[in-house]
């Protein structure tokens, strides 16, 4: 019934260590055997990717929270969504005087604007004003110190641009929430509609794991939608089952479980 297996990374896919543990690797290997198509549907960006694991393990990567779609195999963008610049600019000027923090991702780099704490990699750049940035934003990150503002103030920014879609999300291992911002009528569960099209695979017959916020429409939207036991309860509410958690290999775990129906 299935054809595919998608994937979030941070609280899912990756242990607590940022690492994927060797279940996980071998599953996905048994799993294409089988014909299943694997893909990485994540907030992040390629180098960020490319940073923490061997993408080789996908067939595809959704990155961005949905605004790209990579052929890892061929090593092309078969689809690109961006911010107009224009409106970039304007969401930085109207945030800037509550937000703590922005970074502005592209296909592969993040740039950080205000209170920028040097983590050594290579993809993270520091700027000085979004001025600075030459190419073309596919997700906007909004930082509040206080977070006890964070809903009035997704509130005003919604009011203010409607030619974008904002987001609150939270991963499940951290109580910090954030704005996101992304090209309108985007999520991770439209971009891999729109992959499915082009494998001729539907959302029913996706399995998809995840276990933060912005995990909740594709979790609803395919055909297995599995949280994480370590994810927020809000997702574990809508998701059809839940698995182990991420330190337990819960995709693999799950995996076997689906493997041993096909045989």
């Amino acid at each position: 019934m299935y054809k595919l297996i998608g994937t979030d990374f941070d609280g899912t896919l990756l242990n607590d260590e940022k690492k994927v543990p060797e279940e996980n690797i071998e599953y996905f290997k048994k799993a294409k055997k089988k014909g299943f198509k694997i893909v990485g549907v994540t907030g992040r960006t390629l180098e960020s990717v490319k940073e923490t694991l061997n993408i080789q393990i996908f067939d595809y990567l959704i990155l961005n929270n949905g605004s790209n779609i990579y052929d890892v195999k061929k090593k092309k963008t078969i689809y690109d969504k961006s911010i107009p610049m224009n409106t970039v600019k304007e969401i930085a000027n109207f945030a800037d005087n509550y937000a703590h923090q922005f970074s502005f991702c592209t296909f592969s780099s993040y740039y950080i604007y205000k209170n920028f704490i040097n983590q050594h990699l290579s993809f993270i750049q520091e700027i000085k004003s979004p001025e600075e940035i030459k190419e073309p934003i596919s997700k906007i990150n909004i930082y509040l110190e206080d977070q006890s503002k964070i809903y009035e103030e997704l509130k005003k920014i919604r009011y203010y641009f409607d030619n974008v879609k904002f987001f609150i999300m939270q991963d499940s291992g951290n109580d910090r929430k954030w704005i996101v911002t992304i090209p309108k009528e985007l999520n991770k569960k439209e971009s891999l509609r729109k992959l499915g099209k082009e494998l001729n695979i539907s959302l029913e017959e996706m399995i998809f794991f995840g276990d933060g916020l912005n995990d909740l429409e594709v979790i609803e939207g395919v055909g297995m939608g599995v949280a994480m036991g370590n994810a927020l309860e809000e997702v574990k509410e809508r998701a059809k089952e839940i698995t182990t958690s991420n330190e337990e290999a819960g995709i693999a775990h799950f995996i076997k479980q689906i493997l041993e129906k096909t045989e």
